[in-house]
């Protein structure tokens, strides 16, 4: 070594040591080419070689420049898309859902508009994310209201799903699904505070209560409701849940930013595993993919895995100034959309 930290560039190769010029650190960002060009390897102190950690090899992987929106928003807080179809985004800046048309460039002239502040069907409080299943039903997570709102593609309403403690006996029992519920004064259904929400076709619907810190889950003929991640689950309970996706297979990832990890349960909601171990502390959002891919948002970069939990890429985003950081991400046909408080972007393939 030349000098305490440093690593003589004469251990790598002279095609890396004529682009690097002389000495290496391990915190510098040349540091991590050198491990690529080395087939994956990083030098140590002493010239030999050792495997990166995941987060070492994702770090040089991708870094993207999001220019021109797609739209924007008010206060815009989640994003889902319908494979081949629109685009749904939740503003809880002005209490809507917007609609948009497929395409990497919408005519946002053609945009619709579901919602507006109140505590009514078919009016929202703070809407947290949605979900356009399908296509043919869309779910808001509407936080401010304590509910889920079940609605038709034309925007009919269908059904609300009160969340927390429950809206009859007392709010001793679960919540059930009320048609025409409203919130009068409480502007409050059932006490809780959903702010994801999520409808596998066919299967069951999901809430995250920020509130009580665990999924609530309604089977399809919504006669039971079912904690995921609370205080029985022992491994596998929750301390900061942030979001949550549902694979095809029907596996449940919720990101707990408290935990540092997303963690996973089979569709009976019993307790797996948990992955990205180190790498959520500060996640805002998890998406499931095609290929059992996941994609874990943090506020300025995606991270993208694979079917096994195998970390395959880390992508860098640089986001112009009054964008402000990702708060949610939507897999797409032909990549991923990405969305901050103030804009939604879409990014070509990550893989």
């Amino acid at each position: 070594m030349s000098e305490k930290g440093s690593y003589k560039v004469s251990s790598v190769p002279g095609a890396v040591r004529s682009l690097l010029g002389g000495a290496l650190r391990p915190g510098d960002p040349s540091f991590l080419i050198v491990g690529a060009l080395l087939g994956g390897a990083l030098v140590t102190g002493c010239g030999a070689l050792r495997a990166p950690t995941a987060l070492e090899a994702a770090q040089a992987d991708t870094a993207l420049a999001l220019a021109r929106p797609l739209a924007r928003f008010e206060e815009a807080t989640g994003v889902g898309a319908v494979p081949g179809g629109p685009v749904y985004v939740s503003d809880a800046g002005r209490n809507v859902i917007v609609r948009l048309p497929p395409g990497e460039r919408p005519d946002t002239s053609r945009e619709a508009v579901l919602g507006g502040p109140g505590g009514a069907v078919g009016q929202f409080d703070a809407p947290a994310d949605v979900d356009p299943t399908d296509g043919l039903v869309i779910v808001v997570a509407d936080a401010g209201n304590g509910r889920l709102q079940r609605f038709s593609d034309e925007f009919r309403p269908l059904e609300t799903l009160p969340v927390g403690r429950g809206y009859a006996a007392g709010g001793e029992a679960p919540a059930r699904p009320v048609f025409d519920a409203r919130t009068g004064d409480t502007n409050d259904l059932g006490g809780g505070r959903p702010v994801a929400a999520r409808e596998p076709a066919g299967d069951a619907t999901y809430a995250l209560d920020a509130a009580a810190g665990h999924v609530l889950k309604w089977e399809d003929q919504r006669r039971t409701v079912r904690v995921v991640g609370g205080f029985s689950d022992g491994e596998g309970v929750l301390r900061d849940p942030v979001d949550l996706a549902v694979g095809s297979d029907g596996t449940l990832y919720v990101a707990d930013a408290g935990r540092g990890a997303v963690m996973t349960y089979d569709r009976f909601g019993s307790f797996l595993v948990a992955r990205a171990r180190g790498l959520a502390g500060n996640v805002r959002a998890v998406a499931a993919g095609p290929s059992g891919r996941l994609y874990l948002a943090r506020p300025r970069s995606v991270l993208v895995f694979g079917r096994e939990g195998r970390l395959l890429r880390r992508v860098r985003l640089r986001l112009p100034a009054p964008a402000g950081a990702v708060v949610d991400v939507a897999p797409a046909e032909r990549g991923l959309y990405v969305l901050t408080p103030q804009a939604l972007f879409h990014v070509g393939r990550l893989l």
